[in-house]
């Protein structure tokens, strides 16, 4: 068992189980998923956060820690030591689209928007919306890129281009 939840996908594993406990309503197995995803990986992955399917975290989301209320879209790329959290007693709801690329050691905070196939590069710390098919870094985070179909395989190796992109 302890290999199966300790591969490349076993933080998003152990999530998942503690995530289907969470809305079944049984909250004292989903926290124990819960405490064995920090014990084992490192990170702090609530299970009342929103992940869709295909998304991986590098390294296991090693030293990573989301706020309980983001909402992570598809086919999305994390990298470790990740945080995802709010800015003071303001109202809060950190949403990823889907396909979108986050460096590590990035900081997403407060009520923020990263729409579908962005890129935040790493060490960023990203306080306002990012716009699609855009690449964000610095510290506070500003476009510095616009993803184009010729330099979409770039940043989305093996990934269809979307008909969105013009």
């Amino acid at each position: 068992m302890f290999a199966a939840i300790s591969g490349t996908a076993g933080v998003v594993k152990l999530y998942r189980a503690s995530n289907f406990f969470y809305r079944k309503g049984w909250h004292w197995l989903s926290q124990l998923f819960y405490l064995l995803n920090y014990f084992l990986h490192s990170v702090k992955l609530p299970a009342s956060c929103k992940i869709g399917s295909g998304t991986n975290l590098a390294h296991n989301g090693f030293g990573s820690l989301f706020h309980q209320k983001t909402i992570i879209g598809k086919n999305c790329y994390i990298g470790c030591m990740v945080l995802i959290g709010g800015r003071g007693k303001h109202g809060f709801n950190v949403v990823i689209g889907n396909n979108v690329l986050i460096g590590a050691r990035s900081v997403i905070l407060g009520n923020v928007k990263v729409n579908d196939y962005s890129v935040v590069a790493a060490g960023s710390v990203v306080l306002k919306d990012v716009p699609s098919f855009a690449v964000v870094a610095g510290n506070p985070a500003k476009a510095v890129k616009t993803i184009t179909k010729e330099n979409f395989s770039d940043y989305f190796f093996k990934r269809p281009i979307p008909n969105t992109l013009e």
